[in-house]
């Protein structure tokens, strides 16, 4: 009984883990191209 409490308790804790992992990963992807390709442009051009 204890076991299957502590793996469902950990299943939810990943899962929370995961969604929480994945909103910063896109918050960063979403802001990274600007900074990325400004530093790219930068880096071209001298």
């Amino acid at each position: 009984m204890s076991d299957t409490f502590t793996r469902v308790l950990i299943g939810a804790f990943a899962a929370a883990l995961m969604t929480t992992v994945a909103m910063a990963g896109t918050m960063v992807a979403a802001s990274q191209p600007v900074a990325f390709g400004q530093g790219l442009s930068q880096d071209s051009q001298g």
